[in-house]
């Protein structure tokens, strides 16, 4: 044993010499400096490596559509952002395109047309940079490089440079709110300006028919719901709920659904609330695993609740309290958008049937992802109509926070796999079936 320990401080003793030697002679200072100060590895909060919503290079593309010379066309289903999201908004812009004819006199006439598109607008989650996406262009534009770190969620106002994120705080053990406001000028570019309005409240939502902010504050069992501005002036006690689980979803201009955290263990209830008078009125009750989503006239609701291995989707019409089996399975608060050109249909992301899972508590832990395609529903009669198989595109998505532009022309939703921010053109699709 002796003799094995002498050979082995020998052999360490020449390895340190070695190392020495190339450390003090040769180039090991600065090969070990350079080591120290890569980069290239990274890490998931890293703000100084090129975002790939910059497009230094091209994508990969995923998607099967080939795309003919000349100005680019956006797909028929389209990756918005190739990084994380906390949040985004679309609006509507204008652009003006010019082309020359020939009259029948042979002269020459230019002629300008004006087209109106829609721009998706998104912060993106690890740097907080902000992003414009045209139809017409194929790479995100950068609205504005101001870094904020670890953005949670975004809101954004009727205003597309007013907006709310969230982020952690206090060695992340609160959620600070903070309202924004971008300004632009020739000479400095983008600016912002911010205003912390919280560190407390969580549960924000903003309602854009009523263009205001509603959100609750917790005190000893009890959650008082207000009202305010984006940037919580002009703040109004709506009314007081002797509960504090659960979450809130707009309906229409004057009502929100407020519904208890849902879990197969426990008995939901779903309410709506006028944020005009602070009426509370019960809708639904005493349903496990209970999720909603009520169209804005209220006649139609799409609620689920737990069944043994996967939700159990209803219809309910209110005007004749009729309830339908819906042969989908899906989670309507966070899966579903009405239309806004038809108040009985819903579109819905899902899948003929779910792996099997405790609803809803597996898919919001994520213990569980499902590939599903996208639905409409008209609820009038339970019709349920297949819109788009994303697998056609070998594409696997879990769809989350979904909105509709105007007039359904684009469905926008996010992946829950990565939170890549995505599009799907209804319009066209809608040519395409005609």
């Amino acid at each position: 044993m002796k003799k094995i320990l002498i050979i082995l401080s020998a052999i360490i003793f020449v390895l340190l010499l070695a190392f020495g030697i190339y450390y003090f002679l040769g180039n090991g200072k600065g090969a070990l400096t350079d080591f120290f100060q890569d980069n290239t590895f990274g890490s998931f909060f890293d703000v100084d490596p090129q975002s790939r919503n910059d497009f230094l290079t091209t994508p990969d593309s995923t998607q099967t559509e080939t795309r003919p010379p000349g100005p680019y066309i956006a797909t028929l289903l389209r990756q918005i952002s190739f990084e994380p999201v906390s949040g985004y908004t679309f609006y509507a812009t204008t652009s003006t395109s010019t082309q020359t004819i020939v009259t029948e006199d042979d002269q020459e006439v230019i002629k300008e047309s004006i087209a109106t598109t829609t721009a998706i607008r998104f912060q993106e989650r690890v740097t907080g940079h902000i992003y414009d996406v045209f139809e017409f262009i194929q790479s995100p534009e950068k609205v504005s490089n101001i870094t904020e770190q670890k953005i949670y969620s975004t809101l954004f106002s009727n205003n597309k440079n007013q907006f709310l994120f969230q982020k952690p705080a206090f060695n992340n053990e609160q959620i600070q709110s903070t309202f924004a406001a971008l300004s632009f000028s020739t000479s400095t570019g983008a600016e912002m300006t911010k205003n912390i309005i919280s560190n407390t409240i969580t549960d924000f939502i903003f309602n854009k028919s009523s263009n205001s902010l509603i959100y609750s504050v917790k005190q000893a069992g009890v959650s008082l719901i207000y009202t305010a501005n984006m940037d919580r002036t002009n703040e109004k006690l709506v009314t007081t709920l002797p509960f504090n689980e659960f979450i809130i979803d707009t309906i229409n201009k004057n009502e929100v659904l407020i519904t208890t955290k849902a879990s197969r263990s426990i008995p939901g209830y779903s309410y709506t609330l006028n944020t005009t008078n602070g009426v509370l009125t019960k809708i639904l009750g005493n349903i496990n695993g209970l999720l909603v989503k009520v169209s804005p006239d209220k006649k139609y609701y799409l609620y689920s609740q737990s069944e043994t291995t996967r939700p159990g989707v209803r219809a309910y019409v209110s005007s004749d309290k009729t309830i339908s089996i819906v042969s989908i399975d899906t989670i309507p608060s966070e899966k579903c958008v009405f239309s806004l050109k038809n108040t009985a249909e819903i579109y819905c992301f899902g899948s003929l049937s779910y792996k099997a899972a405790q609803y809803p508590d597996d898919w919001y832990k994520g213990k569980v992802f499902n590939i599903e395609s996208l639905y409409k529903i008209d609820l009038a009669n339970n019709i349920v109509t297949p819109i788009y198989n994303f697998e056609i595109d070998d594409l696997t998505l879990d769809a989350m926070n979904i909105q509709l532009t105007n007039n359904d022309e684009f469905i926008i939703f996010q992946n829950k796999y990565d939170l890549t921010l995505w599009s799907l053109d209804l319009s066209r699709l809608s040519n395409d079936l005609n």
